[in-house]
């Protein structure tokens, strides 16, 4: 349990400590309280040779009594700006740093019911609809769990070809969960065509689920085109040692933040056109892909190269024939 300030006996304590020429140190192990708040103490109530325990407890009632504002409360037009901008879904930290404030604050009035200057009810517009925050660990942050994905390659070891988008055979690839974990599909694509792949995972998406089914997808590419496979720090990537032995392709992986695929948002429905991410999927072979290209780049594009051409498609290959070719949801 935190110790709470100083009490009439401790601030006598320190004053007969300090009439008999005490160091701050001793005083505080006598008083089992941290040098540092034996030392703000006496600092802010004369030093040694003025300290008086009376006045200096006086002086703390007085602290503690004194009406303060929040933020907020002292500023209504900043606080009816920032409720403005979580209703239109921006974030704390966007607000923040528009308004020249820290996020920490604008949290605080969130959660804090309507009294701190915020009005009640925001934090549904947050983008994690908790009714109250997450209780963090006191004395320091948590210690790390060692990460499942062992000692991997990080992206910045990827062949110069990856990171110029010119050679084909470099893919990233994702794991797409339906809602609840009903269901799942991994994605390929790659990075210099954009041409996508999809598989979906039946009955889980363990790691060892994942790395059958990429290698598997894997297997349909000729070599030329597969050459290495960029993917986040998800766990479900844990088994990628044996992924590379089976499939003879290099992973590699992205930092903490992820990474973004950049030419493609695909978008993974069922056979009755609802979202993976939405809906989970009733049937495997009902499976389709959208694609939104966010360059200016033609469907036909993705088909085009002959690496392509020669992988089965069978049975979640790009373009999947009951896919219509009409614009992207």
């Amino acid at each position: 349990m935190a110790r709470t300030g100083l009490d009439a006996e401790e601030r006598e304590e320190i004053r007969v400590g300090l009439d008999r020429g005490d160091s701050l140190a001793e005083v505080a192990r006598r008083l089992r309280r941290p040098t540092s708040a034996v030392s703000r103490e006496v600092k802010r109530n004369g030093g040694r040779g003025r300290y008086a325990a009376v006045q200096a407890g006086r002086r703390a009632a007085r602290k503690r009594a004194r009406s303060k504002s929040t933020v907020f409360q002292a500023d209504p037009a900043l606080a009816s700006r920032v409720a403005d901008q979580l209703a239109e879904k921006d974030s704390p930290m966007t607000i923040a740093i528009a308004e020249g404030i820290s996020h920490e604050t604008i949290y605080q009035g969130i959660y804090a019911g309507g009294r701190r200057g915020l009005p009640a009810g925001l934090g549904r517009h947050l983008h994690r609809h908790r009714r109250h925050r997450k209780a963090r660990p006191r004395g320091g942050a948590p210690s790390k769990k060692a990460s499942p994905l062992g000692l991997y390659k990080g992206i910045a070891l990827r062949p110069e070809g990856a990171d110029e988008r010119e050679e084909v055979g470099h893919l990233e690839g994702d794991l797409i969960i339906g809602q609840a974990g009903a269901s799942a599909v991994v994605t390929l694509i790659d990075r210099a065509t954009s041409f996508a792949m999809l598989g979906s995972l039946e009955g889980g998406h363990t790691a060892e689920q994942v790395a059958n089914r990429v290698e598997m997808l894997l297997r349909r590419f000729p070599p030329e085109a597969r050459r290495t496979l960029t993917w986040d720090q998800g766990r479900e990537m844990a088994r990628w040692p044996e992924l590379e032995e089976l499939s003879g392709v290099s992973v590699y992986f992205a930092g903490p933040s992820g990474f973004s695929v950049g030419e493609v948002v695909a978008r993974v429905f069922d056979s009755e056109g609802r979202r993976l991410v939405v809906g989970a999927a009733r049937s495997a072979n009902g499976i389709a892909c959208r694609t939104a290209w966010r360059r200016s780049m033609s469907m036909v594009r993705a088909t085009e190269h002959p690496a392509h051409a020669a992988v089965k498609a069978e049975p979640y290959g790009w373009p999947p024939a009951s896919l219509d070719r009409g614009s992207p949801r």
